[in-house]
């Protein structure tokens, strides 16, 4: 892992998985999020951020991926590469979290103002370095 922190869908995935999920597609490139396990990480042949899973799938030549990411991801990567196929590693994996907030909620919350953080200067401090790595990826 990069640092500190991280997602519990991530560190769902297994080797085994990734293993399996070869055997499975052979000519398929693994591609995981740099949140996954190290283990996870050492057998796939990209590591990538979300955003970076899209700019490696539009490059490469590739027909098939298997991605470590969240589930809902997948369809994203369908739609911007349509002529290739995309498979998870092992069973979905899907962040209650995520679905939880719409693009319709964060809209209002932006109209209104009315959910607004406060945060004390040391947790800004401790989340700065993990939000600018990501960010950059």
């Amino acid at each position: 892992m990069i640092h500190d922190g991280g997602c519990i869908v991530h560190w769902k995935f297994t080797a085994d998985e990734v293993k399996r999920a070869k055997e499975a597609h052979p000519d398929a490139l693994v591609i995981s999020h740099p949140e996954c396990n190290p283990d996870v990480l050492e057998v796939s042949d990209e590591i990538a951020s979300t955003s970076g899973m899209i700019k490696i799938a539009k490059a490469s030549p590739a027909k098939k991926f298997i991605i470590g990411t969240e589930e809902g991801h997948l369809h994203r990567l369908k739609k911007e590469r349509p002529d290739a196929e995309f498979f998870s590693i092992g069973s979905a994996k899907i962040c209650v979290n995520m679905k939880k907030t719409r693009l319709e909620d964060v809209y209002r919350a932006l109209e209104t103002g009315k959910h607004e953080i406060t945060l004390d200067k040391d947790t800004i401090e401790k989340a700065r370095l993990p939000i600018e790595r990501m960010v950059s990826l």
